[in-house]
Order: structure tokens, then C-alpha cells, then sequence
């Protein structure tokens, strides 16, 4: 949970990222501009440096989310080589502790109710990593969706919010053109900006909230699987060792499979 949350952080760059208002912000206050300094000529140069700028972010974005993905998927897969090795080295003890069991069963009645163990015992062992194998498959599958949906819905606002850059660029060049007065155009295009930004901000708010609950909602599910599954076994095993002890005549060797 604790990686999931740090890879938000930087998804929440986003809204800052997308606008390098510094650029705007260096624009020179209209009683310090005077004939061509003011933002109908700045204009063109500020433009220049933001669309580089914002070119330049968008590919870091795009960067990290590679490396995401990357990191998420080693991950995936070292976990799933720590599973099978603890299930393969649970497997021999239990190979083990049955064929000491096989040694002692030395009457007909005693061979029987070990075989009826094993059989048991196996039919447990395989519910219980079945249920396991599906509940981890439900939340990577659901852990996908929801990175995607968070995906698709940072990049359709900083869509709309270049959008939105473009409008007001392009109404800030009407307004010098039609001969608009200079400190009008440079407080409503850094309005505009802002707003477009504020916007973001927001809509990226929005789209990490539901990924955090989404996310909370697959991790509680999958725990809520995987102790009703060790619980079935326990119950399974209990039952299976109950008439073991009675052909042996005593408490048989504990087994403990816990995935």
C-alpha cells in the first residue's frame, strides 16, 4: 500500500506540471512596460518557452509512468517467485511428515484412515491455494483497472486543460491585435491560465481520491479471501486429523500450509 500511495505523489504533479506559470508570471507589470515591452510583444517569446516547456513535461510524465509500470510489474513477479518457493519447500515437509505417518500405519485400519487423511488433506491444500490464486488474480486485475482509469482520466484533463491554454492564448493575440489594453490582456490571460490549471488540479484530485478507494476496497477484499480460505483449511484439517488420531490412537503431526 505504502508504494502505491508514494507512485501518487508524483501522478499529482500533474496539475502543476502541465503550466509553467513562471512564464507568465515574468511578464513586466503594465507601469513598467512601455512602448513594444508589453505582453502583445512578449507574447510570442513567452509562447515559445511554454509550449517547450510543456512538451518537456509531458514526456517526464510519460517517463515516470513507464518506470511505474516497470517497478510495479518486478514486483508482481517477485512475489509470485517467493509463492511458489514457499509452497514448494511446504510441500516437501509435508511430504515428509506424511511418509513418517506411512511408516507407523502397520494395520489395515491405521493404512486407510492415513489414506483418507491424505486425500483430505490434498483436497483442502488444493481449495485453499485456488482460492488464494483467485483472490490475487481479482486484485491484479482490479489494481490494472483502476491504474488505467486513473490513466485515462489525468490524461483527459490535462487534454481539456491544454485546451483551454490554447483559447486563451489565442484570445490574448485577438485582444493585442484589435489594440486591446495591454494590462487587461495580461491579467485575463494569467486568469485564464489559472483557472485552467485550478482545473486540473482538481480534476487529478479527483482521479487519485478514486484510485486510493479503489484501491483500499481490492486490498480489504483480498484479506476478507484470504482468511476465510485459511479458516476453511484450518476447519478442513481439524476434521481430516480428528480421525487420523482415532486409528492411531493418538494426536497426529500439525500441519500448517498457510498459502
Amino acid at each position: 500500500m505504502k508504494r502505491i500511495t508514494n507512485s501518487l505523489v508524483a501522478i499529482a504533479t500533474a496539475a502543476s506540471f502541465i503550466f509553467p506559470m513562471g512564464l507568465i508570471a515574468q511578464t513586466p507589470p503594465a507601469d513598467q512596460s512601455s512602448g513594444a515591452t508589453n505582453v502583445c510583444t512578449l507574447l510570442a517569446g513567452r509562447l515559445t518557452k511554454i509550449d517547450q516547456a510543456m512538451t518537456e513535461r509531458e514526456l517526464k510524465l510519460s517517463q515516470h509512468r513507464t518506470e511505474r509500470e516497470s517497478k510495479l510489474q518486478e514486483r508482481r513477479q517477485s512475489r509470485e517467485a517467493e509463492l511458489a518457493s514457499r509452497r514448494t519447500e511446504r510441500d516437501t515437509k509435508l511430504t515428509e511428515r506424511l511418509a513418517q505417518l506411512q511408516g507407523r500405519a502397520n494395520t489395515d485400519e491405521r493404512k486407510t484412515a492415513l489414506t483418507a487423511f491424505q486425500e483430505s488433506l490434498q483436497d483442502a491444500l488444493t481449495t485453499r491455494r485456488s482460492t488464494v490464486d483467485g483472490a490475487l488474480t481479482a486484485y491484479k486485475t482490479g489494481l490494472d483497472q483502476s491504474i488505467a482509469a486513473r490513466k485515462a482520466a489525468i490524461d483527459t484533463a490535462i487534454a481539456a486543460a491544454k485546451t483551454a491554454y490554447r483559447t486563451a492564448i489565442d484570445k490574448a493575440k485577438a485582444g493585442c491585435a484589435a489594440g486591446k489594453d495591454k494590462r487587461t490582456a495580461r491579467q485575463d490571460l494569467r486568469a485564464s491560465l489559472q483557472a485552467a490549471r485550478s482545473s486540473l488540479k482538481t480534476s487529478v484530485q479527483s482521479a487519485r481520491d478514486a484510485f486510493k478507494t479503489t484501491h483500499e476496497s481490492l486490498v480489504t477484499a483480498r484479506k476478507s479471501t484470504f482468511e476465510s480460505a485459511k479458516d476453511n483449511f484450518r476447519s478442513a484439517v481439524e476434521a481430516a486429523k480428528a480421525s487420523l488420531k482415532t486409528a492411531f490412537g493418538e494426536s497426529s503431526s500439525e500441519t500448517d500450509e498457510t498459502e
